[in-house]
This record gives structure tokens, C-alpha cells and sequence, in this order.
């Protein structure tokens, strides 16, 4: 038997026992030691996912250690692991086209596959990704979300030592963003967020300017010339306001990451900006072929992961964890069950 913690529909959470699941011939069993919860479980928990079916076990941000195989992969027990959380069919057209994100008959740890929100969790072995033993599992939890991050980067053609970023929106995939502009050279780097504490964390990890969007309008800052218009922005915040802004703001010629989920937003835009800007928008979806790079960063200690991953809970204590995340009380970035 296992414990689980179960949204069993909109809005309510059930921690209960079920079996441990049973092994198919190309799985694996991993037990799960760290999982993160993260803004869009709470928006799955709510039922703001489009076609998700409850009941179903959250959790697309774990780590673990391997502790069954069949036979033939006996050498990964014992490994440090995480998972590649897609599960495509490799035979639609958007596979066929290498759209993995983007198959038509996606399976998803987390969403439409029992997450890591679970003591343990089985996995194809195709999707295991073996991490080196010197990285913490605490730390482990966050390769998914800056195999994210790192997506983004790509899709919008990377980022250059000469350009301007601005990320709109704090939250760990914003910090994540802004650690990763650091790395690669950007000359400014500017976050907004209407929360101080998180702007103070921003600064710290790599953020040349920040501002408080409770004080002052992004777009009101750039058009009188008290803050630069970027290059590339990175709209973070999963709302229609804060795509409203990356198209304001952007230079003309400039690009736009959206990385943001909102299943109620709708943005009121003026089209012809677009046009007159020449602007690039894209869209980023899961972690694509990205899962490399991640673990290569969280190996080399190339960001600071303790000011991402800032509280801990028992699993039994899902109900104050919720509670943080969904109010961001106490300074709270990223919340980890430590099962």
C-alpha cells in the first residue's frame, strides 16, 4: 500500500491508501522522496484544466530513487531519478512532425497519469532520466520546471549578451527565468511582481531592475522612459494584463515568450501591433528535448535553488501547503511534500 493525495474533484484534496502500482514489462518503480507544488496544480486542483477527468493525483515536479525494475534494467535501482512527464503517442501528425508536446493523444504524469504527489510512482523507462548522485533530491524537483524555462529560452532563438529582457511575473518559473538571463549575458534584466519579498529575490539572482506593478504600470514606466524597453519579453504571470503588457512594452522587432497558463483569461488587444511592431510571439508548452540542459545546471550549482524551493511539508500537512501557495503567505516561491 501507498498514501496518495488525491484531488477527488474541484477544490478538494483526499490524502488516502491505495495499492502500490503494479509494473508493466517496460516500467520501472520509483519512490517517491520530493514533490514540488507548483501555481498550475492549483489550478488543476480547482478544475481549471480543459478536459481534465477527476478523480486524479497531482504532481509534475518530483524527484525519487528507482527501487524496482524487470530484469533487463536491474542497473537503474538504486539511481537518483526524475521523469520525463510526456507521454506521447509517436504516431499523430504532431509527433510524426517531432511535436511531442503537442500529440494529439498526450498522457501526462500529473494531469491525465497519477503525479507525484504519491509515495510511489511508476514509469516507462524511456521517460527515466537518471540524475548524478551529487545532486540533492530536494534540489532534483526543479528540473522540470527549468527544463520549462529553458524551452522558452530556445523558442525565442536564445538569449544574446547585447539584448534587454524583461520577465513579467516572480514566481519560480520568473526567478528561473531571470537566473537563466544572467547566465547567458543579457545586458538588463527587469522583473515586475506585486509582491516586494519576490523582487528582492529576483534582484539576487540576477535582476538588474525590478518593479512593483502595485506602485507603478509596467507600460506607464516604459513609455515616459524610466525603464527600458526590452527586447524579449517573458510574461510569467498567466493573465490577459500581463500579455497586454509584453505587447506595450516589447521593442518593435522585439519577441514575446508567453509562459503563463490562464483557462479563463482573455486578452483585449489591438492586432495591427503585431503587424507594425513585426513582433515574434511564442507559445511554450511543457519541457521539450530540454531535460539535459536542466540537469547539467542543477549539477554545476549554476542557480541558486534554495531561494526557489523555499518551504517544506509532510504530505499529511497538504491543507497548509495549499493554503500557502494559493495566498503566497510567508514568502513562499515553491512548496515541496518531502514523502
Amino acid at each position: 500500500m501507498m498514501k496518495v493525495l488525491r484531488a477527488t474533484q474541484p477544490g478538494r484534496l483526499e490524502l488516502c491508501e491505495v495499492e502500490k502500482p503494479a509494473l508493466k514489462e517496460e516500467q520501472v518503480l520509483i519512490q517517491v522522496k520530493y514533490s514540488m507544488v507548483c501555481s498550475s496544480d492549483i489550478k488543476l486542483i480547482r478544475g481549471e484544466f480543459h478536459g481534465l477527468s477527476f478523480p486524479v493525483v497531482p504532481g509534475h515536479e518530483w524527484s525519487g530513487i528507482v527501487v524496482e525494475a524487470p530484469e533487463k534494467y536491474k542497473h537503474l535501482i538504486g539511481r537518483k531519478a526524475v521523469a520525463d512527464i510526456l507521454f506521447p503517442c509517436l504516431k499523430c501528425e504532431q509527433c510524426r512532425k517531432g511535436r511531442r508536446n503537442l500529440c494529439e493523444n498526450l498522457l501526462e504524469i500529473g494531469i491525465s497519469l497519477q503525479g507525484g504527489y504519491a509515495e510511489y510512482i511508476a514509469v516507462d523507462v524511456t521517460n527515466v532520466i537518471p540524475i548524478p548522485d551529487s545532486i540533492p533530491l530536494k534540489h532534483a524537483c526543479i528540473i522540470e520546471p527549468l527544463a520549462v524555462v529553458y524551452n522558452a529560452i530556445q523558442r525565442v532563438g536564445g538569449i544574446k549578451p547585447a539584448e534587454t529582457v524583461a520577465i513579467l511575473g516572480s514566481g519560480a518559473v520568473g526567478l528561473l527565468l531571470a537566473s537563466l538571463a544572467k547566465l547567458m549575458g543579457a545586458a538588463k534584466i527587469l522583473v515586475t511582481d506585486y509582491i516586494e519579498e519576490r523582487l528582492d529575490i529576483a534582484k539576487k539572482l540576477g535582476a538588474t531592475e525590478t518593479l512593483n506593478v502595485s506602485d507603478s504600470s509596467v507600460i506607464d514606466e516604459c513609455n515616459c522612459g524610466r525603464i527600458f524597453n526590452p527586447d524579449i519579453v517573458f510574461d510569467a504571470t498567466g493573465n490577459a494584463e500581463g500579455f497586454n503588457a509584453a505587447l506595450e512594452i516589447v521593442k518593435p522587432g522585439g519577441k514575446i515568450g508567453y509562459v503563463g497558463y490562464s483557462a479563463h483569461d482573455k486578452a483585449s488587444i489591438q492586432p495591427s501591433q503585431i503587424m507594425l511592431k513585426a513582433l515574434n510571439i511564442y507559445g511554450v508548452l511543457s519541457p521539450t528535448e530540454t531535460w539535459t540542459e536542466a540537469v547539467n545546471i542543477i549539477e554545476n550549482g549554476m542557480i541558486d535553488v534554495d531561494k526557489l524551493i523555499t518551504h517544506e511539508f509532510k504530505l499529511e500537512e497538504y491543507a497548509t501547503l495549499m493554503d500557502y501557495m494559493s495566498n503566497r503567505k510567508n514568502g513562499i516561491i515553491r512548496a515541496a511534500f518531502k514523502l
